[in-house]
C-alpha cells in the first residue's frame, strides 16, 4: 500500500510499466472535470472509473480486494476515509470480477481529500468509501492497473 500526496505518485512509476503508464496519464489529466462513468487508458493494462459515492457511516464487516489490478483511489471532491486492513481471514474470491472479501483483524484508516493518493497493491485488502467527516458524497477516480497475469 502506498499513501502519499498526489504530487509525489510519480515517484513510483518504475514499480511497474503499467503503474507508469496510470501516474503519466494522472499527471497530464484533469479528471475533475470529467463526468461519472468508466474510461480507458490502455486496453488490458489501465481503465478507471470516476464515481459520485455516497458514503457509509457504519464500520465494515468485510474488506475487498484484488488478484489481477491495483487500485489507485483519488478523492476529486469532498472527504473520504478509506480503510487498509490486515490479518486476513475467510476469503472469497471470483475471478471474472477479480474482486474478493476478507475480514481483517486490524485496520487503519487513510483520510483521502482533494491532493492525496492511496494505491492499494494485488492482495491488500481495503475497504473505501467509508465517511470521512465532510459530507457525505464524494466525487473520485478510482484507477484499475493490471499488475498480474491471469
Amino acid at each position: 500500500m502506498i499513501y502519499d500526496s498526489i504530487e509525489n505518485v510519480g515517484n513510483y512509476r518504475s514499480l511497474h510499466p503499467n503503474l507508469a503508464l496510470a501516474l503519466d496519464y494522472l499527471a497530464r489529466k484533469d479528471l475533475a472535470k470529467l463526468d461519472p462513468g468508466q474510461y480507458e487508458v490502455e486496453e488490458g493494462k489501465v481503465f478507471f472509473f470516476i464515481q459520485d459515492n455516497l458514503l457509509s457511516q457504519e464500520r465494515p464487516e468485510r474488506f475487498e480486494y484484488h488478484q489481477l489490478y491495483a487500485d489507485i483511489h483519488l478523492v476529486l471532491e469532498g472527504v473520504e476515509r478509506c480503510l487498509y486492513g490486515w490479518d486476513k481471514d475467510q476469503a472469497t474470491y471470483d475471478a471474472d470480477t477479480d474482486l474478493g472479501f476478507v475480514t481483517c483483524e486490524k485496520e487503519i484508516a487513510l483520510p483521502l481529500e482533494k491532493g492525496m493518493a492511496a494505491l492499494f497493491f494485488p492482495g491488500e485488502a481495503h475497504q473505501p468509501n467509508q465517511f470521512g467527516g465532510g459530507d457525505v458524497r464524494v466525487k473520485k477516480c478510482v484507477m484499475k492497473v493490471r499488475m498480474a497475469e491471469g
